[in-house]
């Protein structure tokens, strides 16, 4: 008849709130497991993505469907804002006060704001606008101190690894037919090194950091034949690289 009686009103509330316990619930249990699975080093089970993103489309529809009951009941309760207040809500949503202001936020960005600040500024007054320090320390990047040493020390391995047979191979494509080895280089290299990405645990981001520099120096542009000064010119700026590499570990070292 177009009404709803206060009777029916009574009901839906009921409803509304038997559908807020049930959505809580779920997603207590949902973070609970997540934080469990993620604590000890296994996080969410690959074969249950399709199950977790089925319960995440039900909880959806079972929050506009109470959103379209209380609008039923009380027409009023959501009354459109003015632009400028949906837009401030929405910015403040994505940040959470508490997680930002924790000690170990500030902390974490202190410590890796200051290692990358140093390594920069050493880059801009001592080797003329060099930028390639900052951006290795960026890369050593760690939520807790002293215990990235060891993997900033295999990030280290996979970058002088990956540069060094980078040059090695390029250094040997001087010949008429370039184009093609070069083509042949870059494919079997990237193969070989996402393949250990792939593969090993252990040795996954070292065979990542692999591919990344040794498939640049592949992929730069030379000619039929490599001179002498070009074969030196290759190796100033890898042991350049090398040496920017060093200092950004110790920098962060240090700073840690």
């Amino acid at each position: 008849d177009g009404s709803i009686a206060e009777d029916e009103c009574e009901s839906m509330r009921r409803r509304i709130s038997d559908i807020r316990k049930l959505l809580y619930e779920v997603a207590s249990t949902f973070s609970s497991v997540r934080k469990t699975q993620s604590a000890n080093g296994t996080g969410l089970d690959q074969d249950l993505r399709t199950e977790s993103f089925f319960i995440c489309e039900v909880s959806k529809c079972a929050e506009i469907l109470v959103v379209f009951a209380q609008e039923l009941i009380d027409p009023n309760s959501h009354s459109p804002k003015a632009i400028h207040l949906v837009v401030a809500g929405a910015i403040r949503n994505w940040f959470d006060p508490k997680v930002i202001t924790s000690s170990s936020h500030i902390y974490f960005v202190l410590r890796n704001g200051i290692s990358i600040v140093v390594a920069f500024l050493l880059g801009l007054w001592i080797w003329d606008y060099d930028s390639s320090m900052a951006g290795y320390v960026a890369l050593m990047v760690s939520a807790k101190p002293g215990a990235s040493l060891l993997k900033n020390l295999g990030r280290m391995q996979g970058t002088v690894l990956g540069m060094l047979v980078g040059n090695i191979l390029f250094s040997t494509l001087g010949s008429k037919e370039r184009f093609y080895f070069q083509c042949a280089a870059i494919l079997v290299f990237e193969f070989c090194t996402n393949f250990i990405y792939h593969s090993s645990e252990d040795f996954g981001a070292i065979g990542a950091l692999l591919a990344v520099f040794g498939g640049k120096v592949l992929m730069q542009q030379g000619t039929d034949e490599v001179s002498p000064e070009d074969l030196l010119h290759m190796e100033s700026a890898a042991y350049h690289q090398f040496y920017m590499l060093a200092i950004g570990l110790a920098v962060n070292t240090l700073t840690d």
